[in-house]
């Protein structure tokens, strides 16, 4: 088997190598070559050659040929990185991509919420899944499109606030809390399917050997579930949980979003421009979160 290898190192060394010598022993000599493909079969492996920066109808055809006891094994390996989860497989050629990733974590803030809201945004906080599943075309100049489906789910929460949030007929309000009981905590919570389209540019930048990328786009968020919980001390001292749904959330926003960051770890800022909530008596919010985010 020495003799095969030795001469499938000559065919590729030959083809990228100017050598200053023709060895005794060579068999193809090429420089600056355009192509070279290398097929193995039971009979042996073929090469050829086409074209060189001279002669580019230039096609040279060589065959090695087993001998007839000879053993030949091959193998395949794989190392299955982290990475991976986030180039699943290839769609259509090169350029198509369906991967999955952008799980992401951070605090949520509500700008021109009211003051009895009380929101605390170290206590409140957004988690998603941008990339539940997504494809990816790649763009020439080192960029990329994101088209994909994902989740995300926010708390606006207070610990706090002086007054406890109802909700009835589509409306939260708000209202004191029962006599002689002590407020614990008050929350909005909401679920919503998202469908992110987004453009992301490399740029060349390296941080601990993964490139720097900066990315803008839109976030549609469909919401599926929305919720008011309300925690109080009552006089004997239990602690009460009350849930109220149909809170009025509304339906369909629009997020914009931006991301910077590398492969393994990234920063995001996200904003909705929309209240969340539509009653005609409900706080009117929105929603701005910022955080990290895994695997974007």
């Amino acid at each position: 088997m020495k003799k095969y290898i030795l001469a499938a190192i000559t065919v590729l060394c030959a083809a990228g190598v100017k050598a200053s010598v023709i060895q005794p022993d060579t068999i193809i000599r090429v420089t600056d070559v355009r192509e070279v493909v290398i097929t193995e079969s039971p009979r042996g492996v073929n090469y050829i050659i086409n074209g060189t920066a001279a002669d580019s109808a230039m096609s040279i055809n060589y065959t090695q040929i087993y001998a007839p006891d000879a053993m030949v094994r091959t193998r395949q390996s794989r190392n299955f990185h982290l990475s991976d989860i986030t180039a699943a497989t290839s769609v259509g050629g090169s350029r198509w991509d369906i991967f999955m990733g952008g799980l992401g974590l951070g605090m949520v803030c509500a700008p021109g919420a009211p003051d009895e809201m009380q929101l605390e945004p170290a206590k409140s906080f957004e988690i998603n899944w941008l990339y539940a599943l997504g494809v990816r075309y790649n763009i020439p100049w080192n960029a990329d499109v994101q088209l994909g489906m994902g989740f995300v789910w926010r708390n606006y929460r207070s610990t706090v606030a002086g007054l406890r949030m109802v909700s009835g007929d589509m409306n939260v309000r708000f209202e004191p809390w029962a006599e002689g009981s002590t407020g614990c905590n008050t929350a909005i919570k909401t679920f919503a399917m998202q469908f992110p389209l987004i453009y992301r540019q490399k740029t060349g930048v390296s941080i601990l050997g993964n490139q720097l990328s900066v990315s803008a786009g839109a976030v549609l968020n469909v919401s599926t579930y929305a919720s008011v919980k309300n925690g109080w001390i009552d006089t004997s001292g239990q602690k009460v949980r009350e849930c109220f749904h149909g809170v009025g959330q509304r339906k369909v926003t629009v997020d914009f979003i931006g991301v910077v960051g590398t492969h393994p770890v990234s920063a995001f800022v996200r904003y909705s421009p929309q209240n969340v909530l539509t009653g005609d008596v409900s706080p009117r919010f929105k929603s701005l979160s910022a955080g990290l985010m895994l695997l974007f």
